[in-house]
């Protein structure tokens, strides 16, 4: 068990390090993107902000050949709209790249812009890339399927050292303390045992949610096998012959008809899915976990008749289960509390992952 133990550790050293650092940066994911890019973000308030069609209007007039992908509404009244745009496999001039573009809701202003997704390091891009390197290491979806390898061994490691840290059961509070007076090899065999148990609950958890991220087809067949999981429309709707792309005032009938479904509640953000010919439709909802909208409203492109309305969290266990997956693993679920829980595992995370490598290093010296 500790040979099992030690050599998983040294072959998932070098990929935790960098998850575990690249995700301790990302509990302040949002605060970050904000500080360096405050200009894009903060915009004068006005006395009331356009319609989603203006803002979608103004965003596709300013990047010909492009469409919106999604909308994320203004999150308070000094906060600009961010439009994600996509190029359009039918434009006469192709649009090159996926875009964010940030527009002040008040005048439809364009503020400027930046590439989705690059790895870049500049200002523009660094907290982006930050999150695809917790991701997928830059290295794009196939690196998806190895990273859910690191996060089942990552469990088996946890698992197994648990085995090894009570040697002796009567004597289990030893485990969790640092000895007094311990030095050299002692005191760091004493932080990798006591760091990874005082925060096992969350790291066992961060582990998990992360397989159900990476895995996200299987993850959730293995749930399914428990507790039924209620299909994604996306996935069960009719996929079209040929993309359609919402006109402007489509955008403007989806939020109507979300609101005349949802009974007024707001609408967070909007995605186009030009390959079903639907808008999905984010609405707040007393049911959502964190801050975000996960109400599920589809609505036709063409008639703007709403197709599906439901929330992310409604209907079996295995739903609510699946739910509460990412809110889990960012810490969202409880606020700033969680988030603070999260920052702490993550450091408990590199903490053992060096004084665990420290102490096979002097072990073998």
């Amino acid at each position: 068990m500790a040979r099992v133990h030690r050599w998983t550790g040294l072959f998932l050293a070098f990929w935790l390090f960098a998850l575990a650092c690249s995700g301790v940066v990302l509990v302040f994911y949002d605060e970050l993107d904000h500080f360096l890019n405050q200009d894009l973000y903060s915009v004068e308030p006005g006395d009331a902000s356009l319609m989603p069609a203006a803002l979608v209007s103004a965003a596709t007039a300013a990047y010909p050949g492009a469409y919106v992908f999604e909308l994320d509404l203004p999150n308070g009244p000094d906060e600009s709209a961010r439009l994600q745009l996509r190029p359009r496999k039918d434009a006469e001039t192709a649009y090159a790249g996926w875009r964010e573009v940030f527009v002040d809701p008040y005048t439809g202003t364009v503020i400027g812009d930046r590439g989705y997704g690059e790895a870049k390091l500049d200002r523009r891009h660094l907290p982006g890339a930050i999150y695809q390197l917790h991701r997928n290491f830059l290295l794009g979806d196939p690196m998806l399927w190895f990273l859910g390898l690191v996060a089942v061994l990552w469990l088996g490691m946890q698992a197994v050292g648990v085995f090894l840290a009570f040697p002796r059961l009567k004597f289990w509070r030893k485990s969790f303390r640092i000895r007094k007076g311990a030095t050299g090899i002692a005191l760091f065999y004493d932080l990798h045992r006591s760091a990874g148990l005082w925060l096992l609950p969350v790291t066992l958890i961060a582990a998990l949610t992360g397989l159900s991220f990476q895995w996200s087809g299987t993850f959730s067949a293995a749930v399914s096998f428990f507790s039924p999981v209620t299909p994604h429309h996306y996935s069960e709707a009719r996929s079209l012959p040929e993309p359609v792309h919402a006109p402007p005032s489509a955008f403007d009938r989806a939020v109507s008809a979300t609101q005349a479904t949802t009974k007024g509640a707001g609408i967070d953000r909007i995605r186009q899915l030009p390959d079903k010919g639907l808008l999905w439709v984010y609405s707040f909802d007393r049911r959502d976990i964190y801050e975000e909208g996960r109400r599920w409203t589809f609505v036709g492109v063409m008639d703007g008749r709403v197709v599906s309305d439901r929330h992310q969290a409604e209907g079996s266990a295995g739903d609510a289960f699946l739910a509460w997956q990412y809110p889990l693993h960012s810490g969202k679920a409880l606020g700033w509390l969680g988030r603070m829980i999260v920052l702490c595992a993550g450091l408990a995370v590199l903490a053992g992952l060096v004084s665990g490598c420290v102490v096979w290093f002097r072990k073998r010296s």
